[in-house]
């Protein structure tokens, strides 16, 4: 048999219903019971659930956590004791890391961000072991659901220059032997760009039985920090409760309405009180209590007192607010109050204008289990604009190189060209370095002798190269490619125009031939920054995934750099 006991049952593993959708949660295993109970909290309080079953009647919160409990009991009769492949793959992937090699198992929804999360994976279990890592192996969790539904679980892997030749084959062959002599099946052709198939095998474990799915090799990231003060704290002295009644909250956000905002997130004391600040606005926490942290109800109540007695104060200073529903914090017109809405499951909002220019904003996340609250003071763009337009102007984005020197960043462009067989070339006294990957991405680095630069790069999967690179929608290739460029001053931006068989694919349409890029930086000689056109195209798509981290990677920024390791390099 392979596949899940509970194909056969009511419900059957799927995603057509929420029963179903809930019983492949189940079977998977990567939740707990609390966990999965919060997820269906979501759907139900933010209201995605008639959106994701939109054939099925609305359940209200209570209704929805019954069907959890119900199929949780429903699943465990069906499987009483974990079944032989499960033991047998779950001792296998949990040992990964003593070969050094790191694993990622359903951390990610597709493949690219289960390599992205595998390979942070293989940092942290370098730094833990004191050693180099290998590679990583992952598998995202629409692997787990195939392998629940199909019996077969797809992995993914990599060594860690993402090179995908003999250094990755080797990963994939030691994984490989260690299914095989654990008595699994494992078809793999030997190519460390096809991904390895383990089965047929079965799945299937209690849902309340520990440790039956194997932990990643990362540990999770944590949440941003929030600010804390000398209020109502956890057991582990975690802030619950801002300890300033309600006028005195209020005067804070007005004051943090006058003050500058910060090119990206930072943590800072004003007035005593930490608050959190970005380009987009300023963050004041009010509230963040689970029933965990206190069993008793006592802070929270305290809390839900807070957030109305500011609530009645803010309407008393400055009128009565208006209702805003969040936007979807994934999508291309979600703002910047839709993002930090979005983190924190806040599924509305009241706006106030502090004057033509300035609203403070009240949010909280409010149900049966926890109460959330915090106002954001910021500007009217940030709560009307996408995220992208209120940042993106001459927008300084030095983390593109995670903290390494101008000189170390020309550096390493040099030697990564040098050793994967990319040579530098001088264009009209501007010095180039390159590298390309084996499915068709590619980066390029200008380095002008003022001490200028410019970085591209292609991905061809990215969803920024899809319509316009096949000259479709009346779109022309010139003309999209080269307006990714607006905002680059014209001598930089000429390195990349009109280069026939330069490094990166060019245009073929009627007019001068530009350079197919999904991502455009360049350095004016004190910052990175984004260009304006890039970004503008960016706003403009729900996911566009530029291809960063895989064009990227080999040059490990604000990492060791590997290649530093031969002496030849």
């Amino acid at each position: 048999m392979t596949g899940h006991p509970a194909l056969a049952s009511t419900p059957s593993p799927d995603e057509s219903t929420f029963a179903g959708w809930v019983m492949l949660q189940v079977a998977i295993g990567l939740d707990d019971r609390e966990s999965l109970r919060d997820r269906v909290d979501d759907l139900v309080v933010t209201g995605e659930f008639a959106h994701v079953f939109p054939g099925e009647p609305a359940l209200d919160l209570d209704a929805a956590l019954a069907v959890v409990d119900e199929v949780i009991a429903a699943h465990d009769r069906l499987v009483t004791e974990p079944a032989t492949d499960t033991i047998a793959l779950v001792r296998v992937l949990s040992a990964l890391p003593r070969h050094g090699i790191a694993l990622s198992f359903g951390a990610a929804f597709d493949a690219r961000e289960a390599a992205r999360d595998g390979y942070a994976a293989a940092l942290a279990l370098a730094d833990d072991r004191g050693a180099p890592s290998l590679g990583y192996v992952y598998a995202h969790t629409q692997d787990l659901a195939r392998l629940v539904v199909d019996g077969v679980l797809v992995l993914g892997f990599s060594d860690m220059s993402g090179g995908g030749g003999d250094p990755s084959a080797a990963v994939g062959q030691v994984v490989t032997e260690a299914l095989r002599s654990a008595g699994l099946q494992v078809d793999w052709n030997g190519d460390p760009r096809s991904r390895l198939a383990v089965g047929p095998l079965v799945w299937a474990r209690p849902f309340d039985l520990d440790a039956a799915v194997p932990p990643s090799s990362a540990a999770d990231a944590p949440d941003p920090e929030r600010p804390t003060s000398e209020g109502a704290t956890s057991e582990e002295g975690e802030e619950l409760l801002i300890d300033l009644p309600a006028p005195a909250v209020v005067d804070l956000a007005l004051h943090l309405g006058g003050r500058a905002l910060p090119d990206d997130w930072e943590h800072h004391e004003v007035d005593g009180v930490e608050v959190a600040s970005s380009g987009g606005g300023h963050l004041l926490y009010l509230v963040g209590v689970d029933r965990h942290e206190d069993p008793s109800g006592e802070v929270r109540a305290q809390g839900e007192a807070l957030v109305e007695e500011v609530l009645a104060a803010l309407t008393t200073r400055l009128g009565a607010p208006e209702r805003r529903e969040r936007r979807d914090a994934e999508s291309s017109s979600a703002s910047w109050v839709d993002v930090v809405m979005g983190s924190l499951r806040a599924a509305d909002a009241q706006v106030w204008a502090i004057d033509d220019n300035r609203v403070v904003v009240l949010m909280r996340r409010r149900n049966a289990h926890e109460l959330h609250a915090a106002l954001a003071v910021c500007p009217r763009s940030s709560v009307e604009r996408p995220v992208i337009d209120v940042l993106s102007v001459g927008y300084v984005y030095d983390e593109v190189v995670e903290g390494e020197t101008f000189e170390e960043v020309r550096r390493r462009a040099r030697v990564v060209g040098e050793r994967t067989g990319v040579p530098s070339v001088v264009l009209d006294g501007v010095e180039r370095h390159g590298w390309r990957g084996g499915d068709g991405r590619a980066t390029a680095w200008y380095f002008t002798a003022d001490g200028r630069a410019l970085l591209t790069w292609f991905d061809p999967c990215s969803e920024l190269a899809d319509v316009p690179a096949r000259g479709r929608d009346g779109v022309e290739p010139e003309a999209y490619y080269g307006a990714m460029f607006d905002g680059v001053p014209d001598d930089l931006r000429a390195a990349v125009t009109d280069r026939p068989g330069d490094l990166l694919p060019n245009t073929q349409g009627s007019g001068t031939p530009v350079h197919l890029v999904t991502g455009v930086f360049w350095f004016d000689g004190l910052h990175w920054r984004m260009a304006d056109g890039w970004l503008r195209e960016n706003a403009r798509r729900d996911d566009p995934d530029p291809g960063a981290v895989e064009c990227l990677e080999v040059y490990a920024l604000g990492k060791p750099f590997g290649f530093d390791a031969d002496p030849t390099a």
